[in-house]
């Protein structure tokens, strides 16, 4: 595995966000690329769920690496929100 690459690396219980519903709540951290960035969501749902969301986000984020576009920039064709 490239040091490249998004990973998760942690799906963690967490407390609802402020404002949101009562549920269940995760919280991800997807880790890589070239300076080896941290990312950081919440999302509601079982653990498994929120696995499953936080891996498809690290394999959009790698898709779009290998690809050559900034994983950081919008994606493309997404219109600015006014």
């Amino acid at each position: 595995m490239s040091s490249k690459n998004f990973n998760v690396v942690a799906v963690q219980k967490t407390e609802a966000p402020k404002g949101a519903p009562r549920g269940t709540w995760y919280r991800y951290v997807i880790e890589g690329g070239t300076r080896r960035s941290r990312i950081t969501g919440c999302r509601s749902g079982s653990k498994e769920q929120v696995q499953r969301h936080a891996e498809g986000f690290a394999d959009e984020l790698n898709a779009r690496a290998r690809r050559g576009y900034s994983v950081f920039a919008p994606r493309r064709g997404a219109k600015p929100k006014q």
